[in-house]
């Protein structure tokens, strides 16, 4: 339900914040939380949000500009709409100004728990303020978006597994084909003989000992798409010279075997859902 009136506890806990909004009153408000102890997180590219969401910690609290910049990709719903989808449970709150009754009822839409207007005065402070009461409300009141997308979950996506372990390609397979459409390959060699019936893909989870050559070089040799499938390394051995190695090469992470299922499930959901963004 969309207030346009602060509300404050007694109670207070603080909170892992994400502030998408323009650089002037986001590092502001960034400001301002850090000094009450709350974690926060900053981008100015609703983009960047979706594919580095695997590495924010838990995120209890967003907040988005509700129209963001004309340079962008997406408005602020749009954002917590995808964000919703790749299972995002945080509280929303949404800020703008002069905004119409279309934008309006695309924010309540979106799960917001809270819409706080810009000063249009340019009085940055008492912005702030708002935000960090706010977020005070929602930290001290566990509060959790409504987005009726977070039922429907991430976007089902085409993920191609490439390791030269049978147990591994079934465990994978076992553990993602219930929401994707997974794909099989035991070496490197298959995965070149084979990409154009394999394309298009999502995403390529590649181990990075493939026995007839590693990971790296099956990314180096693959065909330039557009756009890219999003890559990600495994193996039992996860070094900072071989994570750099893959990512030289395009990989987005590496993960270590063996696998919590879990955690990787939601990686893969994430990836999913920023592939998808990317190909609109």
């Amino acid at each position: 339900m969309i207030e346009d009136s602060s509300v404050t506890a007694q109670a207070y806990s603080m909170a892992n914040v994400l502030i998408v909004d323009e650089p002037l009153l986001g590092s502001k408000v960034k400001e301002v939380l850090q000094k009450d102890g709350h974690d926060v997180f900053y981008e100015a590219e609703p983009s960047w949000v979706l594919y580095r969401w695997p590495e924010y910690p838990s995120i209890d609290v967003i907040l988005t500009d509700a129209r963001l910049s004309h340079q962008q990709m997406m408005d602020g719903p749009t954002l917590l709409n995808h964000l919703a989808r790749a299972r995002s449970d945080a509280a929303y709150l949404c800020a703008g100004r002069d905004l119409s009754f279309s934008e309006l009822d695309r924010i309540r839409n979106s799960g917001v728990a809270e819409f706080i207007p810009k000063p249009s005065n340019g009085d940055v402070s008492s912005y702030a303020r708002r935000v960090r009461d706010s977020v005070k409300w929602c930290a001290s009141n566990g509060v959790r978006n409504d987005n009726p997308l977070a039922d429907i979950g991430p976007s089902r996506g085409r993920i191609l597994v490439v390791d030269d372990q049978e147990p591994v390609r079934m465990l994978l397979h076992a553990a993602l084909s219930s929401e994707h459409e997974v794909l099989l390959a035991a070496n490197g060699s298959e995965v070149l003989e084979k990409w154009t019936s394999y394309w298009p893909l999502d995403a390529v989870l590649t181990d990075y000992d493939l026995g007839d050559m590693t990971g790296a070089h099956l990314l180096s040799s693959i065909p330039i798409t557009t756009p890219n499938p999003v890559y990600v390394g495994m193996s039992g051995l996860v070094t900072d010279d071989r994570r750099e190695e893959l990512r030289r090469f395009g990989a987005y992470t590496m993960i270590e075997k063996p696998f919590d299922l879990l955690q990787l499930k939601r990686l893969v959901g994430h990836v999913v859902t920023y592939r998808t963004f990317c190909s609109r």
